[in-house]
């Protein structure tokens, strides 16, 4: 699938591989893929990793911890 093909959408649930690091790079691909409508909400679900604050074009609505899994609800 090309990126954009089927979207933009306004909802996204972002589970990448654990311990990977690949949070920063997923949410980045989905921005400038255009994957998102203006506004989308974007669940992230990670281990350790929390979505850097200034990420660019994102903004963090909640923050939350279940265990040692961190869960964030993003909007574009």
């Amino acid at each position: 699938m090309n990126a954009g093909a089927g979207g933009p959408f306004d909802f996204i649930f972002l589970d990448p591989p654990y311990r990977k690091n690949l949070l920063a790079p997923s949410l980045a691909a989905l921005r400038d893929g255009n994957w998102l409508a203006a506004g989308a909400l974007i669940v992230t679900e990670s281990s350790g990793e929390k979505p850097a604050p200034e990420a660019d074009g994102y903004t963090i609505l909640d923050y939350r911890s279940y265990g040692d899994t961190p869960v964030a609800l993003l909007r574009r």
